[in-house]
């Protein structure tokens, strides 16, 4: 009820408390690390769901959030493994391949962030964080024009995603197209 209420520190000592009744429960300890998400609590929330996912490794949704927290650390490579598992529990999520793909992008393993962000291109949930995350790539390679045509997929996808229009205006800067740079920057200011 205190979560559902969003009364995060009362739902967390609730929860505390719960773990040291049942520190075995692995519900409990994702709950807490979702509930110190909601906290803006990283840490606490890299340490429950990572104690979860130790208790229960298969279970998918555990990974996924694990995964999840991790691509906000210093070392997202972990969460590789994370995305994986839930790929292999939930294989026709295309979220997952999606997640994976970000992961494996913010590795720095841009072959299989590519081939793991093309595969979900047709899915209209992923879709524009796909061709987003594919601009992304093409433009770290110098293929300006594919990073520009890719992006704006994204929008056509999303109108008005502003990561989308921020990195259009990029990669026009690089063109020297510094009017349509500066329209796409413009646009994504006034969207975030």
């Amino acid at each position: 009820l205190a979560e559902k209420q969003k009364e995060c520190r009362q739902a967390l000592g609730c929860l505390a408390h719960a773990r040291d009744l049942a520190p075995g429960d692995a519900s409990v300890h994702f709950f807490f690390g979702v509930v110190c998400v909601e906290a803006n609590l990283g840490q606490e929330a890299y340490v429950s769901l990572k104690k979860a996912v130790e208790l229960d490794p298969a279970n998918a949704y555990y990974n996924y959030a694990l995964g999840a927290v991790i691509l906000a650390r210093d070392d997202t490579h972990p969460a590789i493994e994370c995305f994986q598992r839930y790929c292999q529990v939930v294989p026709h999520d295309p979220r997952g391949r999606f997640a994976l793909g970000v992961a494996y992008f913010y590795s720095h393993d841009l072959n299989s962030a590519r081939k793991e962000l093309e595969a979900v291109t047709k899915f209209p949930q992923t879709a524009p964080g796909a061709h987003y995350f594919l601009g992304r790539i093409a433009d770290l390679e110098g293929k300006l024009d594919q990073a520009a045509a890719q992006l704006a997929l994204s929008l056509r996808e999303r109108p008005g995603y502003a990561d989308a229009l921020a990195e259009l205006g990029i990669v026009r800067t690089k063109q020297k197209q510094y009017g349509a740079a500066a329209e796409a920057l413009e646009a994504a200011v006034r969207k975030d």
